[in-house]
């Protein structure tokens, strides 16, 4: 987090309370009619209140028109026009791709080509395009075979899908199937608003005329929508610099971030890059948890499978942050039985709780 998280909030911005404003516009009545007696079934007291609500109305519009113009308040494309003023953009995200299984009518005595760019449908109207095959103009179904598989990337901005695009747009000669067998997935959502807040504070230092770290997490950051933390080693020889990224679904990007991070306008000239994937570690706990009631276990087992099991670059596992997790509202006593001890994470290593096994008891005391 950048230090937008620690910052006041803003002096400028009003606390609306109705009744102080209503009293305020009575009193005004007061002083311009002196003489009349205000009733609170008088005409003139709906009238007043109806003022102080729309007065309200416009000052809360007011406070809001402030706090989205100032960046840790700001969203959606607010934010966009401010950080506009810092050259950067929101990651729209990257489109995500499936396996598709091209099968022939019949067994044919020459090759058989679906072309790149072929264009495919769902039942809903949702539209792929074909981007890869086994050969340079897409796929080709070869002679004395039925079948071959290619890649269909889908035309949305999303992490995955479970969506089947298998309707052949443009008929194609002899080909008769085409079968998804796969989901959509390696794709990436829309930056959100606070990764998208985050970073561009991490662009201001973009400009440092030797390279910080922080200049090469934004540029790594900024290469792709499926890198989700960037983290620079801060050992190593004089102008080497080790990128360390970590991504969705801990797909391989690593050549891509270095093209950019190696490009002609990001990299100071005396500087040696890499790029290298953050290691993934594997963590499994297993855990007895007692309940003072068993008939809220699937409550409390889904309030804990609803916490994060991805954990940041470099963060530490604790055991006082597992038994925290676990020990939820209702839960008496938790015995953990793995890990027995802290998961300590280097700066290019990451934890994921790939195996959460929790047995339920009821509580012995």
């Amino acid at each position: 987090m950048s230090f937008l998280s620690n910052l006041p909030y803003p002096a400028v911005i009003e606390n609306l309370n109705y009744n102080d404003i209503k009293n305020e516009i009575k009193e005004l009545f007061t002083d311009k009619i002196p003489d009349y007696e205000l009733l609170e079934s008088d005409a003139y007291s709906a009238i007043i209140e109806a003022i102080a609500y729309r007065e309200m109305l416009l000052r809360a519009r007011i406070n809001d028109s402030i706090l989205s113009m100032l960046i840790p308040y700001a969203n959606g494309a607010d934010l966009d026009n401010i950080v506009a003023l810092y050259g950067v953009e929101r990651i729209q995200g990257v489109k995500p791709t499936a396996t598709v299984k091209f099968t022939l009518s019949a067994v044919l005595s020459v090759d058989v080509t679906v072309p790149l760019g072929a264009i495919f449908r769902s039942d809903k109207g949702d539209i792929a395009r074909l981007i890869g095959g086994n050969s340079a103009n897409g796929v080709t179904i070869e002679a004395g075979t039925s079948e071959a598989f290619g890649t269909l990337e889908l035309d949305e901005y999303i992490k995955e899908s479970s969506v089947k695009t298998e309707y052949i747009q443009n008929p194609l000669p002899f080909v008769i199937k085409a079968e998804q067998t796969t989901k959509y997935t390696n794709g990436a959502d829309a930056e959100s608003d606070e990764a998208f807040r985050e970073r561009a504070i991490l662009g201001l230092d973009r400009f440092s005329t030797a390279g910080s770290g922080r200049a090469y997490q934004y540029w790594a950051l900024s290469s792709d929508g499926r890198v989700e933390e960037a983290a620079v080693a801060s050992e190593h020889a004089a102008g080497e610099v080790i990128v360390y990224i970590k991504t969705l679904n801990n797909v391989d990007i690593a050549d891509k971030v270095l093209e950019v991070l190696n490009g002609q306008d990001v990299r100071p000239l005396t500087d040696l890059v890499s790029v290298e994937m953050a290691e993934a570690k594997s963590l499994e706990v297993n855990a007895t948890i007692e309940l003072l009631d068993l008939s809220r276990q699937s409550e409390i087992d889904a309030k804990i499978k609803a916490t994060k099991t991805r954990f940041a670059l470099g963060e530490d596992v604790n055991l006082s942050y597992l038994y925290k997790t676990l020990h939820q509202e209702g839960v008496y006593r938790v015995t953990i039985t793995t890990p027995i001890e802290n998961q300590i994470a280097q700066a290019s290593e990451f934890y994921e709780i790939t195996s959460l096994n929790l047995q339920y008891e009821a509580a012995q005391w």
